[in-house]
C-alpha cells in the first residue's frame, strides 16, 4: 500500500509556468533613448541660441555704421550750412567732426574721415559741383582712413543732396 507523502519539500502544491526574466537591458535601453532625445533637444536650443548671438551682433554692427554715416553727412551738411557756404577753391575751411580736425571744400570735391569715439568710422566725400552732393559712408570698425580688412567691416551710405 502506498502512503501519501504530506512533506512539502517532496512535491508542488501550485505548480507554476511562470518563469522569471531579467528586465535589466530593457531599463538601459529606455535610459539610453531618453538620454538621446535630450541631447538632440539640448543641441537644437543651443543652435538657436548660437544664430540669434550672431543675428543681434551683425544687427548691431549695421547699426554703429549706419550710425557713423549719419554723423559724417550731418557734420558736413553743419559746416556748410551753419558755419557759411564750403569754398570751391583754396584754402579749404577747417573744421572738426568728432573731434576729429578735418578740411572741407577747397575745391569742386573734397573727401574727409574721421573716427568716432564708439569704434566705427565715417568717409565723406563733398560734391559741390551743380547740385551740392554729400556722399557718407559709415563703418563699423574705425581705422586709418577706414580701411580695415575685418571680415566683420559693415558699410552703410547715405547720399544727401541739395
Amino acid at each position: 500500500m502506498k502512503y501519501l507523502d504530506l512533506n512539502p519539500k517532496s512535491y508542488t502544491l501550485y505548480p507554476s509556468a511562470y518563469t522569471p526574466v531579467s528586465n535589466g537591458g530593457f531599463t538601459l535601453f529606455i535610459t539610453l533613448v531618453v538620454l538621446s532625445i535630450v541631447l538632440v533637444a539640448s543641441l537644437g536650443i543651443a543652435d538657436i541660441i548660437v544664430r540669434d548671438a550672431a543675428l543681434s551682433r551683425i544687427g548691431k554692427d549695421s547699426q554703429f555704421a549706419l550710425y557713423a554715416a549719419d554723423t559724417g553727412a550731418e557734420c558736413a551738411l553743419y559746416w556748410d550750412i551753419q558755419q557759411g557756404p564750403l569754398p570751391t577753391t583754396r584754402p579749404p575751411k577747417n573744421a572738426s567732426c568728432a573731434g576729429t580736425a578735418v578740411q572741407m571744400g577747397g575745391s569742386n570735391s573734397s573727401n574727409f574721415w574721421f573716427n568716432l569715439p564708439n569704434g566705427s568710422c565715417a568717409r565723406v566725400n563733398i560734391n559741390l559741383t551743380g547740385p551740392k552732393t554729400y556722399t557718407s559712408r559709415g563703418y563699423n570698425i574705425s581705422g586709418s582712413n577706414c580701411d580695415s580688412t575685418s571680415p566683420r567691416k559693415v558699410e552703410r551710405t547715405l547720399k544727401l543732396t541739395y
